[in-house]
């Protein structure tokens, strides 16, 4: 059974036509409800077609966490059909979680446009992709966005990493309460060792506040690591995700034992991300090494089959967003995910 949902977005409807997962009374009450309540506000919760289901752990080791850039119109309004095609680009390759955060700008969203962003993200995937959308960085907006996460079906968010003015006390209660407020455990982005010292780290993953943690610690050698070494002796390596591409999630999973990677390079050749993964899994170093060389050799090459392919989809969203001057919201982005393949 398929029926037309009607996601309120940027002030419009949007109509998909999605599979429904849902029993038909309750279908209809919420196409009706959203016809006679036309200026219904964007947080009322809708049906969403994007994985609902409570959040396990194994899911992080299952595909790696593709972090997409965020496309937007000329008059800087949010693209639905432009982030569809990404996503459906993404989700052909075998990639079964999308994390919106840095490589989407949304560090700059304003809480404003929050509730639109989410409905139009969990109106755009399959129903067994899991969207993951960040929040923050500062405790204000946050705690903005836990009220507009809670009367959503998303399952948690991850919080953008604030440099400076904090302390790990600060942290811990502010991520306590922001986690109460939005009734979902939340992911940490961790990028400095001074935003929170390990153990109250791992006090918020063992109280449940914190659901998975995104390590993106810059080393000159991944091998060297004091700090991840000590986090990992007081929480288990299938909660943490390599934060920071393919260069150091390879000895990240091997010598650390972490559960996967997230990938902006997942979003232009997802398939072949995938595969790497798999090459992780299966204990095959050499082939994974190899399968990484080649990734790099051939997203460097415009002209081989597999960057024309990717990259028509990233093209896609790089014209409604750099081309038209939409603003540096997904440009940066679009930037950043680029520069990244290219020197990968």
């Amino acid at each position: 059974m398929s029926y037309k949902r009607r996601h309120w977005v940027s002030g419009r409807f949007v109509t998909n036509a999605r599979p429904s997962r849902h029993p038909l009374p309750v279908q209809l009450f919420d196409n009706l409800s959203r016809r006679v309540l036309p200026w219904a506000p964007a947080f009322i919760p809708v049906l969403a077609p994007m994985n609902e289901s409570p959040f396990n752990d194994s899911e992080l080791a299952a595909s790696v966490m593709a972090v997409p850039p965020l496309a937007r119109r000329a008059d800087h309004a949010l693209d639905p059909d432009r982030n569809a095609a990404l996503v459906r680009h993404i989700e052909a390759g075998g990639v079964r979680t999308l994390l919106y955060g840095g490589n989407a700008n949304l560090y700059h969203v304003a809480v404003s446009e929050y509730g639109d962003l989410l409905d139009m993200l969990s109106g755009i995937t399959t129903p067994d992709t899991r969207v993951i959308p960040a929040i923050g960085p500062d405790y204000g907006k946050m705690l903005d966005q836990a009220r507009i996460l809670a009367q959503t079906r998303y399952r948690t968010a991850m919080v953008l990493p604030l440099a400076g003015l904090t302390t790990s006390e600060g942290v811990e209660a502010g991520l306590t309460r922001v986690a109460d407020t939005a009734g979902m455990p939340l992911t940490l982005y961790v990028k400095s060792e001074d935003y929170v010292d390990v153990e109250t780290l791992a006090r918020l993953v063992e109280r449940g506040t914190l659901l998975a943690v995104k390590y993106a610690i810059v080393r000159k050698n991944p091998s060297d690591d004091p700090y991840l070494r000590l986090l990992l002796e007081h929480v288990p390596g299938g909660k943490i995700v390599s934060g920071m591409g393919e260069r150091p999630a390879l000895v990240h999973m091997r010598e650390f034992g972490l559960a996967a990677w997230t990938t902006g390079s997942g979003c232009i050749a997802p398939r072949m991300v995938m595969g790497l993964l798999r090459a992780v899994r299966s204990g095959y170093s050499d082939a994974a090494q190899r399968f990484r060389a080649a990734g790099t050799t051939r997203s460097r090459s415009r002209s081989s089959p597999t960057w024309g392919r990717s990259a028509a989809q990233f093209d896609a969203v790089r014209t409604s967003c750099e081309d038209r001057r939409c603003g540096a919201h997904a440009a940066l982005a679009g930037k950043r995910l680029r520069a990244r393949v290219a020197t990968a």
